[in-house]
């Protein structure tokens, strides 16, 4: 076996693991990615653009939105007889009556 060596004391300029591969680095050969952690300058990547898209909201609601109607039954069918006649609908004074 080889004979290991202390590293060697640099001031101000500390040693650091890389939180990507484990190994020992100085600070000054580190860089800070995007998500906040510490690798060397080869292992360093840039924040991807999808990252970085803008979604822009969409409006759900239906530009001429009605409420929904209540139907209008004609009163015999409503009553379930087909032909029996009705003046529903009709203006004031118009009827199906038959006149006598």
């Amino acid at each position: 076996m080889g004979i290991r060596r202390k590293p060697k004391i640099i001031p101000g300029d500390p040693w650091m693991i890389s939180d990507i591969s484990g190994h020992p680095m100085r600070r000054s050969e580190a860089k800070k990615d995007w998500r906040g952690l510490f690798m060397t300058k080869e292992e360093w990547s840039h924040k991807e653009e999808q990252l970085t898209i803008q979604v822009k909201a969409e409006n759900p609601t239906f530009p001429d939105a009605r409420p929904r109607q209540i139907p209008d039954f004609i009163e015999g069918q409503a009553n379930g007889d087909k032909d029996a006649p009705s003046s529903a609908g009709l203006p004031p004074g118009l009827s199906f009556e038959p006149s006598t």
